[in-house]
């Protein structure tokens, strides 16, 4: 479901969700893993991000079908190979709950733009009552 290009570890790819819930692992081609804990209740890893100093921005996505609201989340992790094989210590740096009013459905891409933008897009999945959104945006 996810890949990036690591600076250090090359390729990072990852799973939607864990086998039997819990913490998503994501793995580099040595074989090394690292486990990524979502914040919200049926979290799913749909993007990652890696940027130049090695840090990964993990774009997770929260939705109970049929009335609970969806839920982004993006996090902050810092693999490395010191750290392969263990529960990464993730920083939640932004949560958006379509149920507090934000206008979000299903985003499933992250890709960075320059210095510390980023462009996330959502996709309608040919569904009526879903859109495809862009947001632009910036992490401080």
């Amino acid at each position: 479901e996810a890949l990036t290009l690591h600076p250090e570890l090359g390729l990072l790819t990852g799973p939607e969700q864990a086998r039997g819930g819990g913490a998503i692992p994501f793995f580099a081609p040595t074989g090394e893993r690292w486990l990524y804990r979502p914040f919200e209740r049926d979290g799913a890893m749909v993007a990652l991000e890696a940027l130049a100093g090695g840090e990964v921005i993990v774009l997770e996505r929260s939705f109970s079908f049929p009335l609970a609201p969806w839920v982004i989340t993006l996090s902050r992790v810092r693999p490395t190979r010191d750290n392969a094989g263990t529960e990464l210590r993730a920083e939640r740096l932004a949560r958006f709950n379509s149920g507090q009013g934000w206008r979000i459905s299903n985003f499933e891409g992250l890709t960075h733009h320059r210095d510390n933008r980023f462009f996330m897009v959502s996709d309608d999945g040919g569904k009526v009552l879903l859109q495809t959104q862009l947001v632009y945006f910036e992490i401080l």
